[in-house]
């Protein structure tokens, strides 16, 4: 028996060493303070404008992707400065994964099944009470030991996983990180907005990450990959954003790929379908783009990613980064490419609050994209596509809203389209041609110096247009706007 029993451990002995060692994966690193700053995201000779943002709200991001699950887990560590008017006692978090998708796509997602589930909190190294107090668990609020004094800066860190579901050739991430609330007169800002396709009112800051997934997969994302770390079947990105309002990334796999034009920046290409579709749009980009660099502002950043792909909604943008639809005829196409390219000014670096003034963005890129169809395609073509822009206007039930109104404030989606994307264009249009057009593009550049990396305000439009004539736009611009109406 005990003869046996040797014999049996010494063949489990040799079992186990024979065994092959799997080492435990380890976790992903926060990427170095310095990476905040790494000037590869930048434009050439613009790497300094992310100079003053080392002074605010700065996120370190640490994500190891699940590719075959759709699952993230993450890290943030976030340096957060209180550049508010008030003293804090509190902080607030949005956690917009869990935000319910507006009714305009055709989903909701429920309160009982979050995407985004926070594991633990900690303030400066010390584990914290915490609590997500909304139905949608789309805030999250953190307790502060010590009241933190207006400059001060504090070190949260949040551990969290995301889930989405398991990816076929693309996995679509749209913040993936708590990014802090919007202070706003005394408040956290926690607007749920679903009558709109856009939800996420957030401020200027850097990002840092690293980001780990599986080699097989091509990634695309807010900023610039720094560097890219291959080990055995994963790989680990660094990525550095530069001043930007948001961070996304999206992996695929199989899609093709083109190398866009390089005017003024780098344009590169992902698609999935026709690669001719791809081209013809590319070229648009590329035309637009140049058009808006030269008549609206410098684009600050060294690249853009352009994601051309059969989309629903027409297209969505982010900073350095749009999703196109190549769905439709080439009339929609070369609209959503111009519109969505007028996004990378006016909200990608001169933002504004969509929830309160969704048309500093949306009306502006419409406009936009109009200039560009009189500049680059003649009247003709230009004219033709305004009508597809007074088809929103014409939708009008009833007396218009002023245009500057809360985008919960409308009936619903149509309301909303009508006013925003209809009314908007068509005042801008107005304005344009009571000042000139030379006079208004010319206030549209103003407006996005006094908005860059800003949150801009209709105060600053207005004032940006006035600037550029003696005529009083104030009649003007409370009739249709709805300010400013006071003497």
């Amino acid at each position: 028996m005990f003869r046996k029993a040797i014999f049996s451990l010494i063949i489990a002995v040799l079992m186990f060493s024979a065994a092959p060692h799997v080492r435990a994966k380890d976790s992903v690193a926060f990427p170095p303070e310095s990476e905040l700053t790494n000037p590869k995201w930048a434009r050439e000779g613009y790497a300094t404008l992310a100079d003053p943002f080392v002074k605010q709200t700065r996120y370190l991001l640490a994500l190891d992707v699940d590719w075959s699950r759709g699952q993230i887990n993450g890290q943030a560590r976030v340096l957060y400065v209180n550049n508010t008017p008030d003293a804090l006692t509190m902080m607030a978090f949005r956690l917009f994964p869990n935000h319910p998708i507006p009714a305009a796509y055709g989903d909701v997602y429920t309160a009982s099944k979050p995407r985004m589930i926070i594991q633990s909190v900690q303030v400066n190294g010390a584990d914290t009470p915490w609590t997500t107090p909304d139905k949608y668990r789309t805030l999250l609020t953190v307790n502060l030991p010590t009241t933190l004094q207006i400059g001060e800066q504090t070190e949260i860190t949040i551990s969290y996983t995301v889930n989405y579901s398991a990816p076929t050739d693309s996995l679509d991430v749209r913040e993936a990180f708590p990014m802090a609330a919007v202070y706003d007169q005394g408040t956290w800002r926690d607007d749920i907005v679903t009558k709109s396709l856009d939800y996420v009112f957030s401020e200027t800051a850097l990002f840092a990450v690293t980001l780990r997934t599986v080699r097989d997969v091509s990634l695309y994302c807010t900023g610039s990959i720094t560097q890219t770390a291959v080990d055995g079947d994963s790989v680990t990105y660094s990525i550095s954003t530069g001043p930007v309002r948001d961070f996304v990334f999206l992996l695929t796999k199989g899609w093709g790929f083109l190398a866009g034009k390089s005017v003024p920046v780098p344009i590169d290409v992902r698609y999935r379908g026709s690669e001719a579709l791809a081209q013809e749009m590319a070229e648009i980009a590329a035309e637009s783009m140049s058009f808006f660099d030269k008549t609206i502002g410098i684009y600050p950043y060294a690249h853009l990613t352009f994601l051309v792909l059969s989309y629903p909604t027409g297209g969505e943008e982010y900073p350095t980064l749009l999703f196109n639809d190549n769905a439709r005829d080439i009339s929609y196409r070369r609209f959503i490419t111009a519109h969505e390219m007028a996004h990378q000014w006016f909200y990608g670096v001169a933002g504004n609050d969509i929830a309160r003034h969704a048309w500093l963005d949306e009306s502006l890129a419409q406009i936009g994209m109009y200039l560009f169809y009189r500049d680059h395609y003649g009247t003709v073509v230009a004219e033709q596509e305004w009508k597809s822009i007074l088809t929103w206007s014409t939708r009008l039930k009833g007396k218009a809203r002023p245009i500057d109104t809360a985008v919960e404030n409308f009936t619903d989606f149509s309301d909303y389209m009508t006013h925003t994307y209809g009314l908007g264009a068509v005042f801008m249009r107005d304005l344009a041609e009571k000042i000139g057009y030379d006079k208004f593009t010319a206030g549209l550049a103003a407006y996005y110096k006094a908005a860059y990396f800003k949150v801009g305000t209709p105060m600053q439009f207005f004032d940006a247009m006035q600037a550029q004539t003696t005529l009083s736009l104030k009649a003007l611009f409370c009739q249709r706007m709805g300010y400013p109406c006071t003497s």
